[in-house]
This record gives C-alpha cells, sequence and structure tokens, in this order.
C-alpha cells in the first residue's frame, strides 16, 4: 500500500500540450476539445495539472498535438522568456500557472522548433518518426528549441 503512495507521489505534476496541426477536417468532437484545452492557434502551448481528465482529452486529439510531462525548472524557463502575468479575478484563479507568487496565463505561444520537427514531420506519430502525440520527458527538448 505505500508503494502506491510513493509512485503517485512521483507524479509529475504539469502535462504540456502543444497544438502542431490546424483542425481544418477534423471532427467537431476534436475541433471542441482543442478549443476547450484554449489552443486555438498552431503552435501554442498550454500546461494542465496532470489529471485524468486532461490525459483523456489529450487522447482524443493526439493527431492534432504533442504532449508530455514537465518539470518546474522548464516551465519556470518558458514563462520567464514567454510568459505572461495576468491580475487575477477574485476565485477565477482556476486557469492560471502560480510562479513564484505571480499568476500567469497557461497558454504560451511559441515559435517554430529551431532545426525543425523531427523527420517525419507534423504529419506522423512520435512512435513512426514524426512528431505527434505522447512524447514524454521528452518535450522538454522541443519546448526549448521553441523558445
Amino acid at each position: 500500500m505505500t508503494e502506491k503512495k510513493h509512485q503517485a507521489d512521483n507524479k509529475p505534476e504539469y502535462v504540456a500540450v502543444i497544438r502542431l496541426r490546424s483542425a481544418i477536417n477534423a471532427s467537431s468532437k476534436v475541433k471542441h476539445i482543442l478549443t476547450r484545452l484554449k489552443l486555438k492557434r498552431r503552435l501554442t502551448m498550454a500546461v494542465y495539472k496532470n489529471t485524468p481528465d486532461i490525459l483523456g482529452q489529450l487522447k482524443e486529439v493526439k493527431d492534432y498535438v504533442t504532449f508530455g510531462e514537465i518539470d518546474t525548472e522548464t516551465l519556470e524557463k518558458v514563462i520567464e522568456k514567454r510568459g505572461k502575468q495576468v491580475q487575477p479575478q477574485e476565485g477565477r484563479e482556476r486557469g492560471l500557472l502560480k510562479i513564484k507568487g505571480k499568476y500567469y496565463s497557461n497558454v504560451i505561444g511559441l515559435h517554430p522548433p529551431r532545426g525543425g520537427f523531427e523527420r517525419g514531420g507534423i504529419k506522423k506519430p512520435i512512435t513512426q518518426g514524426g512528431a505527434l502525440g505522447y512524447r514524454g520527458d521528452k518535450i522538454k527538448e522541443l519546448i526549448m528549441r521553441m523558445l
């Protein structure tokens, strides 16, 4: 029983999601999920808490985004370079990131990656040499190339 607690404690706190493809010709369900995740444009990144609800939504849109766990160090670098500080309204802190006592928007615009995407491009999943889908903690490398 204690082993399960330790495994749950090791779960990363945040998941980074980067939209890579346009939603033209996508199903209405996929478009709706991308809107709910606040990913309205290509090359935008959103950061969410690592919950089963978010992971379920990401599995539905895996053909349009890439996602993985992000540590707090990388998140702080991204916020420092590209983050947008906001003043939360009372009781409206839910969709915001709180880092070092300040609130930031959880949606961040990024540049195209230096050196381009993987060899397979943005039309293939990461398992086939492309860029789409779940990439685990290797998303940090992609984010650093996109800053």
